[in-house]
């Protein structure tokens, strides 16, 4: 029954379509700012990887520039700008954003607002960065971004998918050209020479375009409120895995490979749990036998934490990110610093 979304992904095709005429015309207008903006985004909607890409070039950065980030804040409560700090919570500031201030604290100014325009003036009165991170602004025309980085994922990319409400597509596979660089995420580790350049001929990219291939790097440590653990000594427990992130077989998969028994509770992506959801977690977690823990993605532990009940069972993994080529990529990205 798929197919009778098709005329709708027409219509939308068509309105997506003469908004970005509308850019390209000049009838809209985009904001210039006088600092490098690096934009970072996708054609699809959610689960392409924009965290972790997000982290690697905040860690790139931190050191040669005076650094701020600036998201939408996708599920917060609140409203307008707002500037994290140590008090925030995920319902305030949204989970990505607070995931940001707590990796990087005061080397980098986290901030969110609907209004992205806005969010960059108020970030310059207030604070006078030498660079900003737009996250998730792929089609935030609204802003005209120094250096645009596209994101696709490697099992699902936007060549093969189709536009809203058929496919996921945000807009056209076309407006792929409007990217400075083109990054395939989550990739096999082991993809080969010869299928990174067969895989390039797919997404054809124009003449100025770089593509880039990114895998995801776990890390060697699990943390919770009290203490750390090495990840091989999961397989030493009995793992209750919490996740309500896009995508999150290949995270599960992870765990249930290393754990010495796996049980799952998914939840949508950027999910707001609720006491009932954490009594349920609870109830779930009981009934697994000694030793056990709770194990959640860095998104998810941006909301579970805020749980006291949870203090002593709940761990989270981070996940980092591995670029290739790595030296051509920072080359590109450092060269917008000022």
């Amino acid at each position: 029954m798929k197919f009778l979304l098709f005329p709708f992904s027409l219509l939308y095709g068509l309105g997506t379509f003469v908004r970005n005429q509308l850019y390209d015309w000049g009838v809209f207008s985009s904001t210039k700012f006088s600092l490098p903006i690096i934009s970072v985004g996708n054609l699809s909607t959610g689960g392409t990887g924009k965290t972790p890409v997000v982290v690697y070039l905040a860690n790139l950065l931190k050191d040669r520039a005076k650094l701020a980030s600036l998201s939408r804040g996708y599920g917060r409560k609140s409203k307008g700008f707002l500037v994290a700090n140590y008090s925030s919570t995920a319902i305030e500031l949204g989970d990505e954003p607070l995931l940001f201030f707590n990796r990087f604290k005061t080397k980098m100014l986290v901030c969110v607002c609907e209004d992205r325009v806005l969010g960059v003036q108020k970030i310059l009165e207030r604070f006078k960065p030498s660079l900003i991170l737009l996250d998730d602004a792929f089609q935030h025309r609204a802003i005209s971004s120094s250096f645009s980085i596209l994101l696709t994922p490697f099992k699902a990319p936007y060549f093969q998918d189709s536009l809203l409400p058929y496919g996921n597509l945000r807009e056209a596979k076309s407006s792929a050209k409007r990217a400075s660089v083109i990054v395939v995420t989550k990739c096999p580790t082991d993809l080969s020479e010869e299928q990174k350049q067969e895989y390039v001929k797919k997404i054809n990219p124009t003449q100025n375009q770089k593509v880039f291939f990114s895998s995801i790097l776990y890390s060697n440590q699990i943390y919770g409120k009290f203490g750390t653990l090495q990840t091989h000594e999961i397989k030493d427990y009995h793992v209750l895995c919490v996740s309500g992130i896009a995508h999150s077989k290949d995270f599960e998969r992870f765990i249930k490979e290393k754990a010495l028994s796996f049980t799952e509770k998914s939840f949508p992506d950027h999910y707001n749990y609720t006491t009932q959801d954490i009594e349920t977690i609870l109830s779930e977690f009981k009934l697994l036998p000694s030793p056990k823990i709770i194990l959640t993605t860095e998104k998810d532990y941006m909301r579970l934490n805020e749980y006291k009940s949870l203090d002593d069972k709940l761990y989270f993994l981070p996940i980092d990110l591995d670029i290739q080529p790595k030296e051509e990529f920072d080359s590109l990205i450092l060269s917008q610093v000022p």
